[in-house]
């Protein structure tokens, strides 16, 4: 490869965009932030592309699947920066600092004659921006998209149809999400894999547990309701009974008013610290 340029993108034989296999293996919400609005995802993707530019000789093995040496993968060109992320706001290499730790070199089933295929897996975090809307907080659902681009005319992402639809569900601090990919699914049964033009990514689906509010918001305010009602039974002579009933009222209206303030004022001050730390 003596003019081998691997800040510029390959060409395909028409000399027009390359062209990017991506597909996603496995996605999860690590982290939600209420307050910054943000989410931190785990991804495992399997990228494909093709490099015209490299030739291998299969001829002397007997494996049609070769591993590029170290060396080799810090020299080639590799998708990394030319796959725009919409709304992300920090990522980082779970192979940190190298992005793509293993490159595989194969022969191409379009094309046999020329040794160009290369294959890798993809593992990152990724924290992305999206609005939460808390019109209808604590019985809300929020949505977001984790959506993948070309950087520019010369990359252009290929996303497979899938026949069966994807929703895993999962659990995460205060939610429950579920995960559906962006685009059409196949409906026919051939067997040749069809692709699509395509943005690629998948959407997000928030819906807050709710249990933990019913057991420290709703009932506890409905038992408070239903016992102050218990006043108009008593008596107006029996003062010693309306005034304890009131002061039993008040205590517990104060515990539930100080176990709040001590939240939001643990929370106050951890963002303090934080601040504090990152300003020396």
């Amino acid at each position: 490869m003596p003019e081998y340029a691997s800040n510029e993108s390959p060409k395909n034989a028409h000399d027009t965009a390359t062209n990017i296999s991506i597909y996603l293996l496995h996605a999860s919400v690590l982290e939600l932030n209420e307050m910054k609005n943000t989410l931190t995802l785990e991804l495992l993707q399997y990228l494909d592309w093709s490099d015209s530019r490299i030739k291998a000789n299969f001829s002397e093995s007997k494996q049609s699947k070769m591993k590029l040496s170290v060396r080799s993968v810090h020299r080639i060109w590799k998708p990394e920066l030319d796959i725009y992320t919409k709304d992300v706001k920090e990522w980082k290499s779970m192979f940190h600092p190298a992005l793509y730790q293993e490159i595989y070199l194969s022969k191409d089933g379009a094309n046999p004659s020329s040794n160009t295929k290369l294959s890798a897996l993809k593992s990152w975090k990724a924290t992305i921006f999206c609005r939460f809307d808390f019109a209808q907080f604590p019985f809300d659902t929020q949505h977001c998209a984790f959506l993948q681009f070309g950087s520019s005319q010369d990359i252009h992402l290929i996303s497979s149809c899938r026949k069966i639809s994807w929703t895993p569900k999962y659990k995460v601090t205060g939610f429950d999400y579920s995960l559906q990919p962006v685009g059409p699914f196949c409906e026919t049964s051939s067997p040749k894999p069809q692709t699509l033009w395509m943005d690629t990514g998948f959407n997000i689906t928030l819906k807050r547990q709710i249990n933990p509010y019913l057991y420290q918001y709703y009932f506890p305010s409905l038992a408070i309701v239903v016992v102050s009602q218990i006043s108009f039974i008593i008596p107006l002579s029996s003062v010693p009974g309306r005034v304890g009933l009131v002061v039993t009222q008040f205590l517990t209206l104060t515990n539930i008013f100080i176990h709040q303030m001590v939240r939001l004022s643990l929370f106050l001050c951890t963002t303090i610290v934080i601040i504090l730390l990152r300003l020396c």
